[in-house]
């Protein structure tokens, strides 16, 4: 079953649209030097064609999916992964999400 629903996922990429002005938003943090970390239910794979898709590849410094070794969300893990892949400390992230289960 995972595997007919990222097929047929993968045959609505073409509808993916960025919000307007995340392309500016995300321009200006890395003009300030600001890393971007990413934590997503969707498997490596179709993530990185939908970030190439988007133009957004580039800009994503690090990555958890399925794929990697922490836990699921909503579980901490994956954020102190990714932490731990970009040097930051906690204290100095922010967390985006689009879920209750982010928070």
């Amino acid at each position: 079953m995972p595997a007919l629903f990222r097929e047929a996922s993968r045959r609505q990429n073409y509808r993916l649209r960025l919000f307007p002005f995340i392309q500016e938003l995300i321009n200006r943090l890395v003009m300030k030097g600001t890393l971007i970390g990413v934590i997503t239910g969707k498997d490596r794979l179709r993530t990185i064609e939908i970030f190439d898709l988007l133009g957004l590849g580039t800009f994503v410094n690090a990555l958890v999916t399925p794929d990697e070794p922490p836990e699921a969300k909503p579980s901490p893990e994956g954020v102190w992964w990714l932490c731990g892949e970009l040097g930051v400390s906690v204290t100095e992230c922010v967390l985006v999400g689009d879920s209750a289960s982010d928070l």
